[in-house]
């Protein structure tokens, strides 16, 4: 009877080590195999700021001249409300002066500015300096809400840089409206594109173009009054629809010469910034004005280009371009609840700032984990395809653009002539440099097509001819 329970107590330790060990497994199993999918969370979380009950954290600092002021403000959503912004421009003189950004909340099919009603915190303050001493200062609190701040300059001479983590941007009270009655993201303009998945089938913009076009009345030295990029691509995807978008960045470069230009030149390079977001696919160009790009590089461009009011800056001249463009496919993919995004067209333009032509090199690639490009030699750029700025003038943006669509219609169809009575030095000096590197080319293959015609001769001879001939065209050029 002992032996039986001792036996008994046996089988049963064991069938519970057993179902011990069991368990153990069942949970180390069970955690590697959920682990994918939580990371997989993690990641779609951030994909895109906001949600039900977000924390906004504001960061700003306004600067003109001896003046500066910095904000830095937290608002603390409600669970069942959710904190949006969008930019309200502000016209002056008919011009955008500035955008602000206005945060706002969604209550009765409307929106509304942010009031303690929809937060459960907001803390912040604000300080204004001048000449370096503090002027002044601001707390925000539940009773004292900031529900607007300066988001980035037009002609405003301040310099904006302004920052929002946590809620998503519009770039219009309607388009914010549109995000909370569909849920459509289009007209977002702080898109984190990078936190989504490249995925190469996507594709890339085919045979990307940049004009520049000039328009307006002329001042009394012939300046247009409005200036614009306009970069346009092929329709490669027709199967592409609305929900195709293009992601535009952008370099710029400051070049200074001391003693009235004659010392050597100095370079800086800015980092890479957004341009814009949410450009239709379909639409296939993406314009944009000198000053909106001006404003995006404000603060590094005063920082190196000549102070005309400072002695220290006397005898320096200065110049800046938009030296690289980047410009790339993304779409929003609701299964990875994130965004899908193709390889990045490079536009490098040629030369420097002081020095700068109307040529480019185009190439497609991406950018390693260190921030080094990455070509892809087997688009259709290959190493990098050159092209050439096509200048488009009128009197109004629309006579621009169909003149730069006449003149790249001439380009491709062959017909190199341009109209000598109405066009500026910089086309006249690059259709004159294409036209002697067409003529030498042209010359060169005279011999080699008189070795085909008369096969039948020595090889002097056909040498002779065709060298004679050749001289006889430049003599007929130059009028003998």
């Amino acid at each position: 009877m002992v032996l039986e329970e001792k036996n008994w107590n046996r089988i049963v330790t064991t069938l519970l080590t057993i179902l011990m060990f069991g368990l153990y497994a069942a949970y180390i199993v069970w955690l590697f195999w959920c682990q994918p999918f939580v990371a997989c969370a993690a990641e779609k979380e951030g994909a895109v700021p906001g949600g039900m009950g977000n924390t906004v954290v504001v960061s700003s600092e306004q600067t003109h001249d001896s003046n500066k002021s910095v904000y830095e403000i937290t608002f603390q959503s409600k669970e069942n409300y959710e904190i949006v912004g969008y930019l309200s421009p502000m016209i002056s003189a008919g011009e955008i002066y500035k955008y602000n950004i206005c945060f706002v909340h969604w209550y009765d099919n409307n929106l509304y500015p942010v009031r303690s009603r929809y937060l459960d915190d907001c803390t912040g303050s604000a300080f204004f300096y001048k000449n370096g001493e503090m002027t002044g200062s601001q707390i925000y609190s539940m009773s004292n809400i900031c529900d607007s701040l300066g988001y980035k300059a037009g002609t405003s001479p301040w310099t904006i840089k302004t920052t929002v983590t946590g809620c998503k941007i519009f770039e219009s009270s309607d388009a914010a409206k549109a995000y909370f009655r569909s849920g459509s993201l289009d007209g977002m303009v702080n898109v984190n594109v990078d936190m989504g998945t490249f995925d190469k089938s996507i594709g890339y913009l085919h045979n990307l173009t940049r004009k520049p076009l000039q328009y307006g009345e002329t001042d009394e030295n012939g300046i247009p009054e409005s200036f614009d990029d306009c970069f346009t691509w092929s329709d490669s995807y027709p199967e592409y629809d609305d929900t195709y978008l293009v992601e535009v960045r952008a370099s710029c470069a400051v070049e200074t010469k001391k003693w009235f230009g004659l010392s050597k030149g100095t370079v800086y390079n800015s980092d890479i910034r957004n341009l814009a977001n949410g450009i239709s696919y379909k639409d296939l160009e993406f314009i944009i004005s000198l000053a909106d790009e001006r404003s995006v590089f404000s603060d590094f461009i005063n920082e190196h280009m000549p102070d005309e009011n400072s002695l220290k800056s006397f005898g320096a001249v200065g110049a800046y371009q938009f030296d690289v463009f980047y410009f790339r496919i993304y779409k929003w993919d609701e299964e990875l609840n994130a965004y899908r995004y193709g390889e990045w067209v490079r536009l490098t333009r040629d030369g420097s700032p002081l020095t700068g032509t109307l040529e480019s090199i185009t190439d497609a690639g991406y950018f390693d984990k260190n921030g080094n490009w990455i070509t892809d030699l087997e688009s259709d750029y290959g190493e990098g395809k050159p092209g050439t700025d096509i200048v488009g003038t009128g009197n109004t943006q629309e006579e621009a653009k169909e003149d730069a669509d006449t003149k790249e219609d001439q380009i491709n169809s062959g017909d190199n002539k341009i109209d000598l009575s109405d066009t500026n030095f910089m086309e006249l000096w690059e259709w004159f440099c294409k036209s002697l590197v067409s003529f030498w080319n042209g010359i060169g293959v005279i011999p080699e097509f008189f070795g085909r015609v008369f096969s039948f001769l020595p090889a002097p001879v056909i040498g002779f001819i065709g060298l004679g001939l050749a001289a006889a065209i430049i003599l007929r050029v130059c009028g003998r």
